[in-house]
């Protein structure tokens, strides 16, 4: 399995502060980023390939180590899909399906939802 790597891009932040990238409720540090005034592009993060999920969020310190409140985190799931079984078919929520029965998958929703079985 390839390691899941995570591209994240942020606006400019200060010279002289730094970004830091974290893991959970631990406040496990992923990857440090000095910042330069310009926007911050690509920042790779490499994650693990064990199954396990990620709630990734970021704090900004300043040059005299005040550290701002974590952003709001973002979850990720790493799923090892290693075996060769394929994910499952989408299929729209019954909730959103408008049509002439609740299986013909037509809808006037513009945002409709859909059940998926990612991991058979």
């Amino acid at each position: 399995m390839r390691t899941p790597t995570l591209l994240v891009s942020v606006p400019a932040c200060p010279v002289g502060e730094t970004l830091k990238f974290y893991n959970g409720a631990s406040f496990t540090p992923l990857k440090e980023v000095p910042c330069t005034g310009a926007p911050i592009t690509n920042v790779q993060i490499d994650l693990s390939t064990s199954e396990t999920m990620y709630a990734i969020f970021m704090t900004l310190t300043d040059a005299a180590g005040n550290i701002s409140g974590p952003s709001v985190p973002t979850i990720y799931l790493i799923k090892d899909t290693s075996s060769n079984s394929a994910p499952g078919v989408p299929d729209m929520d019954p909730l959103y399906d408008f049509g002439s029965s609740s299986s013909d998958n037509l809808t006037r929703e513009t945002r409709p939802r859909f059940l998926v079985a990612c991991f058979p």
